[in-house]
C-alpha cells in the first residue's frame, strides 16, 4: 500500500497476534502492523434508482519483510464481524484477493481525500 499515513497505523500488540505465531517470525519483533479505517464507518453514500454506491471502513493487517516490502496478511472490509464479513487472506482465490485488496486501496484514497487534504 502505497502512502501509508501514521496516523492510523498501529503497531499490533504480540497478544493480539498469537494466531499468528505459527507461520510469522516477525510476531515478536514487531513487523506486524494494523490499518484501521474506522473513520470510514457509516459514511452516508448515495442510493437511487440503479445508482447504488458503496465504502469499506477496512481492517487491514501488514506484515514488514525483511526486504522492508509491505505485505498485506490479511483484509477484513467492514468494522463489525459477522458471518457475512469474511477475512480474506493470500490463501482465498486469486480474485477475491485482488477484490479485497482494490477495497483497501479505494478506502486508503478516501481517507487521503477527506483526512489529509479536505479537513485540513
Amino acid at each position: 500500500m502505497d502512502g501509508v499515513q501514521s496516523g492510523y497505523v498501529y503497531l499490533v500488540d504480540y497478544w493480539l497476534c498469537t494466531w499468528l505465531t505459527g507461520w510469522l517470525d516477525g510476531v515478536q519483533s514487531g513487523y506486524v502492523y494494523l490499518v484501521d479505517y474506522w473513520l470510514l464507518d457509516d459514511v452516508p453514500t448515495v442510493h437511487r434508482d440503479a445508482d447504488h454506491r458503496y465504502m469499506a471502513a477496512p481492517l487491514v493487517l501488514l506484515y514488514v519483510r525483511a526486504s522492508g516490502d509491505l505485505v498485506p496478511l490479511a483484509i477484513q472490509l467492514h468494522q463489525r464481524p459477522a458471518a457475512d464479513n469474511p477475512v480474506w487472506t493470500p490463501r482465498d482465490r486469486p480474485e477475491h484477493w485482488i477484490l479485497a485488496k482494490l477495497w483497501v486501496q479505494n478506502a486508503d484514497f478516501q481517507y487521503q481525500l477527506a483526512i489529509s487534504h479536505l479537513f485540513r
